[in-house]
């Protein structure tokens, strides 16, 4: 047998393993698929989406909500058919890893390999999440956009690609700059991203125009949706202010905007800086891109693209007042394709596995414990939260070194 076809049946007996979990191992009372059922159904019922029902999300979703529909029609049951058109985005991220991996170095099939398998792994041990929220649809995306710009070199299709993103859950939009300046380092020609970039956005224009004819302004809807939230618990914030509880601090825990949610003393000030620390976590995250950018070279370019997604995604998680725990999948493809640097790479990797194990038990098991402030669920909550910065800090500190220096 072929090392080839050797890496095949590993990556495929794993998949097969840990996807298992994801359609019979999850705790049903934590899944979100009830609530896209609940969408779908008032859809099907004739109610347009934010004019009468709320929904916190862009207008492309309603898409993942109502395809499952569609297919539940054929094989039964909104939840298997939902979970089904999951994985078929799981089985096109990996697709897509593997052709992105493959060209980051001297020996594609072996760091390919290695890459699909990081990201099995830390996928594995999110499989209460995976296939029950729709967030691998919106990294399928995100990897798309990188394929179409630095394999296929159709950045038109890229930013199409990741407009379609932004239009499904909104947090790619800060992304595009990084694709901009990505192609200006390429192209050499600063007037190519507007051009191909402004023919992309005249295309979201036109679906835009095509939504609010539809919906209405939506977009009002969600902003004052998100704007209105208050310190999730398991964001930095609130992790902060549990530990304050252990101290004594009095307390509140609330349940709306879909989480729970703490106020105390410190919680208000949280509430009304995070905009402008999530801001400058942004920047920064852009700052260290462009060290990145400036040293690289043509076949490292995916990676320093890779690198710029990580860490401002990372470091935007970090500062939101919400980290919901589905957040996390947005970073793991990426953390698959970043990290295959061999023994340099050991310790980065130890520590995300760490953040994704500790994510697992959390959620759902100790979220209870959690949401009571009690002392176990508290402290598994700062080990989490703590990996998740240790993390950051790798790949932050790892700047201009992985475009600077390239291995086989």
């Amino acid at each position: 047998m072929t090392d080839s076809r050797k890496r095949f049946f590993i990556l495929a007996a794993i998949f097969i393993v840990t996807r298992i979990f994801c359609f019979f191992l999850v705790v049903s009372n934590w899944s979100d698929i009830p609530i896209y059922e609940r969408y779908s159904d008032y859809i099907f019922d004739g109610q347009t989406p934010y004019r009468d029902f709320l929904v916190e999300y862009p207008p492309l979703t309603l898409l993942i909500f109502i395809i499952p529909s569609l297919l539940a029609k054929v094989i039964g049951g909104y939840a298997i058919s939902f979970r089904l058109v999951m994985m078929g985005f799981d089985l096109g991220n990996i697709f897509l890893i593997n052709k992105l991996a493959g060209n980051t170095a001297e020996r594609p099939e072996s760091t390919a390999f290695m890459s699909s398998l990081i990201y099995l792994v830390l996928t594995g041990l999110a499989f209460q999440l995976l296939y029950d929220r729709f967030d691998i649809a919106v990294t399928f995306m995100i990897l798309l956009s990188i394929y179409f710009a630095l394999i296929k070199d159709s950045w038109f299709a890229a930013y199409l690609a990741i407009w379609i993103a932004v239009m499904t859950k909104i947090f790619p939009v800060i992304l595009i700059p990084l694709f901009g300046a990505m192609q200006v380092k390429i192209k050499r020609d600063k007037y190519k991203p507007i051009v191909d970039g402004g023919l992309a956005t005249l295309a979201l224009m036109v679906l835009l125009l095509l939504s609010w004819v539809i919906f209405g302004p939506w977009w009002k809807t969600m902003i004052s949706y998100h704007g209105e939230r208050g310190i999730q618990i398991e964001s930095m914030y609130g992790m902060i202010a549990s530990l304050a509880t252990l101290l004594g601090v009095p307390y509140s825990i609330n349940h709306n905007f879909g989480s729970f949610n703490i106020e105390n003393s410190l919680t208000q000030y949280f509430a009304s800086l995070s905009p402008f620390i999530t801001l400058a976590a942004i920047i920064f995250g852009y700052y260290l891109f462009n060290g990145n950018l400036s040293v690289s070279r043509e076949k490292r370019h995916i990676k320093t693209l890779v690198s710029g997604i990580m860490l401002v995604l990372t470091w935007f998680v970090i500062a939101n007042k919400v980290i919901s725990p589905q957040y996390l999948l947005w970073l793991y493809p990426f953390i698959a394709i970043y990290h295959t640097n061999g023994k340099n790479d050991i310790l980065p990797l130890i520590c995300w596995a760490a953040m994704a194990a500790l994510t697992t038990v959390l959620f759902p098991y100790l979220y209870p414990a959690m949401v009571m402030q009690k002392t176990d669920g508290v402290v598994l909550l700062t080990a989490r939260n703590l990996t998740l910065l240790l993390g950051a800090v790798f790949i932050s500190l790892k700047t201009d070194l992985v475009a600077a220096k390239p291995r086989g």
